[in-house]
């Protein structure tokens, strides 16, 4: 267990646990290995006389293990297991099988994780407690807790669960490591997390996150803007990419590039996925708005590190912003966006399901809808509403804003005649496999259905309403 408050104590290895297992080996070796027959602490049995001089040299080199057990204690720096061992030499001068025994009991007992998840953590602000039991990891953090991590790693069978005071409480997790942060275990807490690493984010095939609200990005976040509550991050650069499972009221996918392969569930709430520079969001009359400044970086070579795949190549992302997977925020909101890119700045091939839905290019690049956008109402209610914007759209899969009551509404490149406040696109197309609906399935009137450019709008496809 550690603990702090504005600052934390140093990680060491459990010194009692290690040579526990050290003298277990010791105990095995005693009942008739071969490696030390004969030898019971640092005695010799009668009529062994031979084995005398082993035994006094057995209790020399046990002060020597513990020596060097004491020694791989200051080696939270990061020393390797190996440089200590080196620097034994041949200094043990054993014989029979014992410079082996003894390496390996030290590798058995030191070299092993002594902790699992997050580590080299520093509390900058809170009252912070950290609890680490095996494979589990425990973090008891107050509100507005600031915590910097030398990395923030989950392996498979790994697990860190945050106890926060209530489901509106935030802790800010600054991760410094030169790699991207990779989820590959659970998550989970009752409260608002956020994961700062500007190397990139990757939530595993297998991961598990459940908390009130994720906030993931490849940037910075300041540490006045968080104690305000201004969720301004700045400096994006990585990548983002989910191939697990998310479950959370707010879900924020920030990077250089971000892309979903994986599930996101948010009924009731919001997904943002964006990529640019420098991303906003904030909360307006009780609607969540997203701005996003500078370019996104589809090239990004962190991102093809942490999607696992080169751009450019099978498997990479498409765009700067790309959803294969499932997104259900079916009561709640989906919001896509990118700045500028050159080339396609997002991609929704997956299946998206929400009240609302907006993909927008908020620079230059183009926008294309290849999958499956469901803005249906449920029963009672009329459809929700969809807008797909940027400099250059494309449909050429389905968007359905149906309802029992009524139809929703559909925007395609801007608003009717292109005099709304949406952002007007300067080419539209839709392909003849598109299909757009806006009907009202039960009673009620149809919906709205614009398809609008500037300049050039080609349509091909079916609409209903």
């Amino acid at each position: 267990m550690v603990s702090g408050s504005g600052k934390i104590n140093p990680r060491v290895v459990d010194d009692g646990a290690a040579n526990v297992r050290f003298r277990t080996m010791l105990n095995r070796n005693k009942s008739g290995s071969g490696l030390a027959s004969g030898a019971h602490s640092g005695t010799a049995s009668a009529g062994q006389a031979g084995h005398a001089a082993q035994a006094g040299h057995v209790g020399r080199n046990m002060n020597a293990v513990r020596s060097l057990l004491s020694r791989s204690q200051r080696c939270a720096s990061g020393e390797s297991l190996c440089v200590a061992l080196g620097g034994w030499g041949g200094g043990l001068g054993l014989r029979g099988g014992w410079t082996a025994a003894l390496a390996a009991a030290v590798i058995a007992s030191v070299s092993a994780p002594a902790w699992a998840g997050p580590e080299g953590e520093q509390v900058v602000r809170g009252n912070v407690t950290i609890y680490r039991d095996g494979t589990q990891t425990l973090i008891r953090a107050s509100d507005r807790s600031i915590i910097n991590f030398r990395n923030f790693d989950i392996g498979a069978n790994e697990s860190v669960r945050f106890v926060q005071p209530s489901r509106d409480a935030s802790v800010l997790n600054r991760i410094s490591s030169a790699n991207p942060t990779r989820i590959d275990g659970t998550l989970t807490a009752n409260g608002r997390i956020y994961l700062m690493n500007p190397a990139g984010v990757l939530f595993g095939a297998n991961s598990r996150v459940d908390v009130a609200r994720l906030y993931a990005a490849a940037g910075q976040l300041t540490d006045a803007d968080f104690l305000r509550g201004t969720d301004r991050f700045t400096d994006l650069s990585g990548a983002v990419v989910n191939h697990g499972t998310i479950t959370s009221d707010f879900v924020g996918l920030l990077g250089g590039t971000v892309a979903n392969t994986g599930t996101i569930v948010s009924p009731g709430g919001t997904v943002v996925m964006a990529a640019g520079e420098t991303v906003m969001i904030g909360e307006r009359l009780g609607n969540i708005f997203v701005r996003i400044e500078g370019e996104a970086n589809k090239q990004n070579a962190a991102g093809a590190d942490a999607s696992g795949a080169v751009p450019g190549t099978p498997g990479a992302p498409k765009a700067a912003v790309e959803n294969t997977g499932r997104i259900d925020a079916r009561r709640g909101k989906i919001v896509m966006g990118s700045g500028d890119v050159y080339g396609v700045a997002l991609r929704a091939a997956g299946q998206l399901k929400a009240r609302q839905a907006r993909i927008e290019g908020q620079g230059k690049g183009e926008v294309h809808v290849t999958g499956t956008i469901d803005a249906t109402g449920g029963r009672g209610e009329k459809g929700g509403s969809v807008q797909v914007l940027g400099e250059k759209v494309a449909v050429t899969g389905t968007i359905d804003a149906s309802g029992p009551r009524g139809g929703g509404e559909i925007l395609v490149g801007g608003n009717f005649q292109g005099k709304g406040p949406e952002r007007n696109a300067e080419q539209a197309f839709v392909t003849r496999d598109a299909v757009i609906r806006a009907d009202a399935t039960e009673r009620g009137n149809g919906g709205t259905v614009i398809i609008w450019s500037d300049i050039v709008t080609r349509y091909f496809g079916t609409t209903t309403a």
